[in-house]
Parts: structure tokens; C-alpha cells; sequence
């Protein structure tokens, strides 16, 4: 069931950074957002800065790759807000059918070797048992990963275990629509830290 705090429980600066939001692009703010604005302090803004360093700083990765281990993850945890936000996000850097490609079969995904072995990493790591062996890394490194490389796409993984459960917690449906349009020139267009006018203007406790 979806947290109806989402709607009613945002201080003012935030309540107006989401009536122009809707204004402008006419469609809901997206979920994500709601959940992280409110107390943004304790939990929103600290979280959207490490995921903007994440998704957007210097990696070994391309922000596209990133994107694609965010939709890998979340779909394997059935997440729906997640994947279809992340899944278009990936497709707007790649495209649809690579995407589609990497979440249904990942080591055989039209993509780099490096990337189709960590998203079978990835695929291990989300599994039942969640158990990764000497052999598992093994297998990356041979394909070309080193292990800073490693590193960022299992933090980047484990971001996104944590937003999954959040936002199913949270009640909150796929991103479809003029939402999701407004959320991919978000995501794409300024990252993904918090408006301005909440982060500063917002007491979020």
C-alpha cells in the first residue's frame, strides 16, 4: 500500500518546488523524489549525493554502463520503480533492445566483456544464496575488470538494493508517462541530487 505521507507531508518549499515541477512539465513528480524530500536531511539528500558521485563522477565506467547495472539490479530485485526508471535511463545512453538484452540473459548481452561479466557478477550477488566465491571474481578479472572497477559497480548495486526496498516500502508503482519523461530529463539533464530549492530552503526534520 502506498505511504500517503508522500502527498501531504512535505514542508512548504518543497510543496512549491512540486507545484512548478508540475506546472511546467504537467505530470506527477515522480516517487523517488516524494520519498527522498521528505526529512531530506536524515535520509534524501545525504543519499543523493553518494549516488551522484556514483552515477555521474569519474568511473571506470560510462554513466550508460552505470545506468545498466541500476536497471540490472533493480529488475532482479522486481522493483518496478526502479527498473523502468533506470531501464530508460540506460536506453537513453545505449537503447532499448540492449537493455532489453542485458536484463534478460547478461553474459550474453550485446555489450563490452567487462560489462556482461559484471552483470553476471551482479546477477550472483542478487541470487537467493547471494554467496560470491574466489571463483566469481576470478572470472571478472579475466575479462578484463580490475578491481577498483569491481568495486564501483558492486557499490553502485548495493545503492540500488537499498532504493529498491525503499521504494516498495514506499508503495510506489512503475514510472510511466509524462512522469517518466520528466524524470529521464532530470536524471539525464542535472544528475541526481535534490532541487536546489529544497536542499537549501527545506528544514527536512
Amino acid at each position: 500500500m502506498r505511504l500517503r505521507i508522500l502527498d501531504r507531508g512535505h514542508d512548504l518549499p518543497t510543496r512549491l518546488t512540486f507545484a512548478v515541477a508540475r506546472r511546467m512539465a504537467r505530470a506527477e513528480v515522480p516517487e523517488v523524489i516524494k520519498v527522498a524530500a521528505y526529512r531530506h536531511r536524515y535520509f534524501g539528500t545525504p543519499f543523493h549525493v553518494l549516488v551522484q558521485d556514483l552515477m555521474r563522477g569519474p568511473s571506470s565506467w560510462t554513466v550508460g554502463e552505470r545506468e545498466l547495472f541500476a536497471a540490472f539490479t533493480s529488475s532482479r530485485n522486481q522493483c518496478q520503480f526502479c527498473t523502468t526508471a533506470h531501464q530508460a535511463f540506460a536506453a537513453f545512453c545505449t537503447s532499448d533492445d540492449l537493455v532489453a538484452a542485458a536484463l534478460a540473459a547478461p553474459a550474453a548481452a550485446p555489450v563490452r566483456p567487462q560489462v556482461a561479466a559484471v552483470l553476471t557478477f551482479l546477477d550472483t550477488l542478487a541470487g537467493p544464496s547471494e554467496r560470491i566465491t574466489a571463483d566469481d571474481v576470478l572470472a571478472v578479472r579475466a575479462a578484463g575488470v580490475d578491481d577498483l572497477a569491481l568495486e564501483e559497480a558492486v557499490r553502485i548495486s548495493t545503492l540500488f538494493h537499498v532504493i529498491n526496498r525503499v521504494m516498495d516500502a514506499a508503495g510506489a508503482g512503475p514510472l510511466e508517462g509524462r512522469s517518466l519523461d520528466l524524470a529521464r530529463r532530470i536524471v539525464m539533464g542535472a544528475g541526481y541530487q535534490l532541487p536546489p530549492t529544497i536542499r537549501w530552503l527545506s528544514r527536512g526534520h
